[in-house]
């Protein structure tokens, strides 16, 4: 409520009790005040869903390079 109110926003806690599952779960993320308003910023969302599968890019690139090194290294040729 306090967020709410430091926003500039009304809260309604009618409209809280009534969605009461959208506030449960893990995704998307919602924290809103009143029907109009949503305190988790837009961008979230979708940045708890890109950020990880460019982890999983960069890491798959890491031991992709490291194999690289490791083969040349050993004097082991490239395969195309």
């Amino acid at each position: 409520m306090e967020s709410c109110h430091a926003a500039g926003q009304t809260y309604d806690q009618a409209y809280r009790d009534a969605n009461f599952d959208e506030y449960t779960q893990w995704f998307p993320l919602h924290d809103k005040c009143h029907a109009g308003y949503d305190l988790v910023p837009g961008w979230v969302n979708p940045a708890l869903i890109f950020l990880p599968v460019m982890a999983l890019a960069c890491l798959a690139y890491a031991v992709r390079l490291a194999v690289i090194h490791r083969r040349i290294n050993k004097g082991t040729p490239l395969k195309s």
